[in-house]
């Protein structure tokens, strides 16, 4: 062989030998470069004044993303090079790639429509961070899954344990017991002689929703464990965990967890199961074709879900208004509190602070669109898929026994996760309880895929089948009756988004920050333009005539309306130049705010922003 190709070869195996070196140091890479990500010099700097996550910067000196993050970013990106290198390609497909690619590009989508860009790229940085644990996790267990998932197991129970006693010493035990755990006061007066390690306090709801899928991991893992002291660590660990959500009364964990019992119990008889599962997708199939074509039909829906949980249904209403008003878009990612409170209002003082839609669904409509609603719903979709089809072993090869028996603590983890943040939204609302998530999730992946037979294989790729001629017809089908429906309500989808860019524009030209009188003004003519067109192609589209109605209703008491907008967003905001560049009607800013939420009441009866306006002696100026 000449020396020349034997120098080549030799390079070859070295750089094969560092690619392999570096994937598997990729859990050493991800703790150095993920908390640069979720821990940016802004919440040290919010921690340190008493804020919390959601208020505004305020101080051009933390710009962000900062050289860290840059460097943090290409941290992560170097495993996959390796990966690259040593497998023909950057990552091992899973089943749950392209929802999870659909919520990263809705995320993303969600920066441009930000009326607090550095909060929202930060808030970004931290779901990209998110997810390079999410991938790492399965990377990393998948290469040896016998072995490594235990070891996923163990370190996402340890986590658990230290968030659940970093709980009971930070908790504000005297608060818990007003949420309605009056026969607990004894033990919390017991708790509140627990040294703290801070000022700083955590929200039980988040621990509590961070600790849902972790609680049947441990106590499945409990029952598989073969030593004995594993055994009782495990269920040591698992009644600490429940334990705390007992304590601090977390309802809706607690339900959580007593559905997804009840669901396991119902999943043992087939015929049962096929019914329940049956009458569920039909009944929630119904209930959304209705509410698409005859939203007046499930108004009293709305009004039985104000009085079974009246905070949920207040909150959630606002979600859904923000999501049909900013389909494409989103409203920005993480910029709840500013655009619900103000542009929505509540007409109560309780809810003005709200930071999130509490429901993970509805957060990722409001910040990206309906692409990351869908995303949302696609991942869990995507995750019983590949549950189901583990179960009944279709896959390629066999799983080995660790996986396939701690299996069932993650599908259970899982479904627990899910149902608790279908009414709330603890885990997913900040990156640093989100990554734990993540972590569980990208373990979850190694019990429910198939394992590689050797160290340098792939350990996943989707099957790949010949080409049958009924799924090409079927897709062409689909794409024929596509582009009929979409030829067919061509004039539908111009109204929403004429309707989604004047909403932006409201949004920018009220609450960002680094805007001038003049640019408020133009975007305050723009957004009154947007919506005056939407009305024009779809005179009956109630939500456009509520957005004029609230703007008209706004402008005609502007110093009023600004003082609540600088006050509510805790920015040094001077919006009432936006509310001067709202062209008056030629009847008055009241008596057109009158006629618009009158008629968007005779659209739609139950919009409670306009009943709130027009009937609750919310009055408008003269």
């Amino acid at each position: 062989m000449p020396q020349s190709a034997q120098r080549t070869q030799s390079k070859v195996r070295l750089s094969r030998r560092i690619a392999i070196g570096l994937t598997e140091l990729e859990p050493l890479v991800l703790a150095l470069a993920v908390p640069a990500l979720i821990l940016p010099a802004s919440y040290l700097w919010r921690a340190q004044r008493g804020l919390n996550a959601y208020d505004g910067l305020g101080d051009p000196a933390l710009a962000w993303p900062s050289l860290l993050s840059y460097l943090a970013l290409a941290a992560i990106v170097l495993p996959y090079l390796a990966r690259w290198v040593r497998d023909g390609t950057p990552w091992c497909g899973t089943p749950l790639d392209a929802p999870i690619a659909l919520y990263a590009v809705a995320m993303a989508l969600g920066l441009w429509p930000a009326v607090d860009r550095a909060h929202s790229l930060t808030t970004f940085l931290g779901i990209l961070g998110g997810l390079a644990v999410f991938y790492g996790a399965w990377h990393w267990g998948s290469r040896n899954p016998a072995r490594r998932v235990w070891s996923l197991v163990a370190l996402l129970v340890l986590v658990g344990c230290a968030l659940a006693a970093l709980g009971y010493l930070q908790t504000d035990w005297p608060l818990a017991q007003r949420r309605g755990a009056a026969f607990l006061a004894p033990v919390h007066a017991q708790l509140s002689t627990l040294p703290a390690l801070g000022a700083k306090r955590l929200n039980p709801s988040v621990v509590g929703n961070t600790l849902l899928p972790l609680i049947p991991l441990a106590f499945v893992a409990m029952g598989r464990a073969r030593r004995p002291l594993a055994r009782l660590g495990l269920a040591l660990s698992g009644l600490l965990m429940l334990s705390y959500l007992v304590l601090v009364w977390s309802r809706g964990d607690l339900l959580a967890l007593g559905i997804t019992v009840l669901l396991a119990l119902l999943w043992q008889w087939r015929g049962l199961r096929e019914a329940v599962l049956g009458l569920g997708v039909g009944t929630v199939g119904a209930i959304a074709l209705a509410a698409t074509l005859f939203p007046a039909m499930v108004a009293p829906l709305g009004d039985l879900a104000a009085q079974v949980y009246p905070a949920r249904a207040m909150v959630w209403t606002r979600a859904a208004y923000i999501i049909a008003d900013h389909p494409f878009t989103g409203a920005g990612l993480d910029n709840f509190r500013p655009v619900a409170r103000n542009s929505y209002p509540y007409f109560d003082p309780a809810f003005d602070q709200t930071e999130h839609a509490h429901s993970w669904p509805l957060q990722a409509g409001v910040d990206g669109g309906v692409w990351g609603l869908a995303a949302v719903v696609w991942l869990a979709i995507g995750f019983y898929v590949a549950a189901g089809r583990a179960g009944r072993r279709d896959v390629p090869a066999a799983m080995p026994g660790p996986p396939a028996a701690l299996r069932p603590g993650f599908v259970v983890g899982f479904t627990a996760f899910f149902i608790g943040h279908l009414y709330d939204n603890g885990t997913m609302s900040g990156a640093r309880a989100a990554v734990l998530f993540w972590l569980f999730l990208g373990a979850a992946l190694v019990t429910l895929l198939p394992r590689a037979n050797t160290a340098d294989e792939v350990p996943y790729r989707p099957r790949t089948s010949a080409p049958q001629y009924g799924r090409i017809a079927a897709g062409l089908i689909c794409l024929l009756v596509g582009g009929w429906l979409i030829w067919s309500s061509w004039d539908w989808a111009t109204g929403l988004w004429h309707n989604n860019m004047a909403s932006v524009a409201r949004n920018r030209g009220l609450y960002m920050a680094e805007l001038d009188d003049g640019q408020r003004a133009a975007l305050a003519a723009a957004a009154v333009a947007d919506y005056q067109r939407a009305v024009a192609i779809l005179p009956d589209l109630a939500m456009a005539h509520r957005n004029l109605g609230v703007l008209y209703w706004q402008a005609a008491q502007p110093q009023e309306s600004a003082r609540r907008i600088s006050w509510t967003t805790g920015w040094p905001l001077q919006p009432i130049a936006f509310f001067g560049g709202v062209p008056q009607p030629a009847e008055g800013y009241a008596t057109a705010a009158r006629r618009e939420l009158s008629l968007t009441l005779a659209l739609t009866p139950g919009d409670v922003v306009a009943e709130g306006i027009v009937e609750r002696e919310v009055r408008v100026p003269e």
